[in-house]
């Protein structure tokens, strides 16, 4: 089963160039997954009765062309896969021409808020019979692992409005931290087209984090850094990746 909305990119949503924020499409994401699980009974009264929540894992996301205030956008998500404890999630953005301008896919873990451990996706939590498995996107995970040496160090303070319902840091938050950091190296009127996030653990309100960025390829007209972003205990709480196209 798919579902469908239509967004019309407002004015707050775009950045000083006029084009669609990343971390404004991604909000798009946020907003039509929770109403796809609304309209299956699924959403997140049902999962708050039911003492369960999901919790993003994995999150790619590619960029195709980049659209501006005003347009609109036709986004279509569903879900793909439900296996064990996992749920994979497919989006596809169209323009007003029907062309597709952005793909993404996100893997998230069915958590019990109570034991705050994943719980085993079955047919009593969840509707198989609603899967559609194309694939709005391939995706193979990239093998992340951690690093010391970096190019860029910049740390953040955890605000109010930075926590979800889930009582932590919004997912999208990370890649705002992830893409104000490499703008802080000086890399400006770029374009983001690909961006991967691994979620390890979660942050809360209060904590301050820190941001190191390091460039692992670059060529005459791209360049793609790692991020990694961690407590004040040095615990890392998630590795990005994201591929830029520099400013023409």
């Amino acid at each position: 089963m798919k579902f469908e909305k239509e967004f019309i990119i407002y004015y707050h949503d775009t950045d000083y160039l006029n084009k669609l924020k990343l971390t404004s499409l991604m909000n798009y994401f946020q907003e039509i997954a929770f109403l796809h699980l609304k309209s299956i009974n699924a959403g997140m009264d049902t999962l708050k009765e039911n003492q369960e929540t999901w919790m993003i894992y994995r999150y790619y996301i590619k960029i195709e062309q980049s659209p501006k205030w005003q347009d609109k956008l036709f986004i279509e998500t569903w879900l793909s896969q439900a296996k064990s404890f996992k749920g994979t999630r497919e989006f596809e953005v169209k323009n007003s021409n029907n062309d597709i301008i952005a793909k993404a896919k996100s893997i998230s873990f069915l958590i019990d808020t109570v034991k705050m451990k994943p719980k085993k996706i079955d047919s009593q939590n969840f509707d198989t019979s609603i899967l559609n498995p194309r694939q709005a996107i391939e995706y193979v995970p990239s093998n992340f692992s951690s690093f010391d040496n970096y190019e860029h160090e910049c740390t953040f303070n955890v605000r109010q409005n930075d926590i979800d319902t889930n009582g932590h840091v919004n997912n999208i938050i990370y890649a705002d931290w992830f893409l104000e950091a490499i703008y802080m190296m000086g890399e400006k009127n770029y374009s983001i087209k690909e961006l991967e996030i691994l979620y390890k653990k979660e942050i809360r309100y209060g904590q301050k984090i820190t941001v190191k960025i390091k460039k692992i390829e670059e060529s005459s007209a791209y360049v793609t850094y790692n991020g990694q972003i961690s407590n004040e205990d040095h615990i890392i709480s998630a590795i990005i990746k994201g591929k830029i196209e520099k400013a023409r």
